[in-house]
């Protein structure tokens, strides 16, 4: 019986086990770039946001202080949404070029990115709730002037027809006058 060791190192560890893989590398590339077209979205509409809200704000379409309440509170959403999303990229930047793995920038980032997201969400909620106040004032608005323009036009009508009607009745009162006056006259010229 021979007691054999095993001189073969199974423990032999390369610089090549703990690199990433090309698909690993791609994945995270196409996920970094994912976020921030998605932050770069987000931004963009943040601006596009209050961008309306000023113009809105800007118009006679407020006509009480709820409608400016909302408009307000839509502006500040997407102006959080808009100064989050800029420190995200701040961050961001500070996290890829600090090599050591800081977990306060990890969080402060995870923090920012709820922030974002529900400070968007509540901008849109907040300017599609305008809209809606804003376009059902402009309906009642127009469906009043329809009513007072359809009682004016029927009150224009109706003195049109009365007065027709006076003076239908005085060239009536007319024509049987002109008859007795021509008769009187001729009574007159043959005495």
């Amino acid at each position: 019986m021979s007691n054999k060791v095993d001189t073969t190192d199974t423990t032999d560890t390369t610089d090549t086990d703990n690199q990433p893989s090309a698909e690993q590398l791609l994945r995270v590339e196409l996920f970094c770039t994912t976020r921030l077209e998605s932050d770069k979205s987000i931004l963009t509409l943040s601006t596009a946001g209050l961008g309306l809200i000023v113009t809105l704000l800007t118009g006679d379409n407020v006509t009480s202080v709820f409608e400016l309440v909302v408009f307000l509170l839509s502006g500040l959403s997407f102006l959080v949404c808009s100064f989050s999303i800029l420190r995200v990229f701040k961050k961001n930047a500070d996290y890829i070029q600090d090599f050591n793995e800081d977990a306060a920038i990890v969080r402060e980032l995870q923090i920012l990115d709820i922030v974002t997201s529900y400070s968007f969400k509540a901008g849109m909620a907040f300017i599609v709730l305008a809209a809606l106040i804003v376009s059902s004032n402009n309906l009642d608005k127009n469906m009043r002037e329809r009513v007072k323009n359809e009682q004016s036009a029927n009150t224009e009508q109706t003195t049109r027809a009365k007065l027709r009607e006076e003076k239908l009745g005085r060239d009536e009162f007319n024509t049987q006058q002109t008859p007795t006056i021509s008769a009187a006259a001729t009574a007159t010229a043959t005495e």
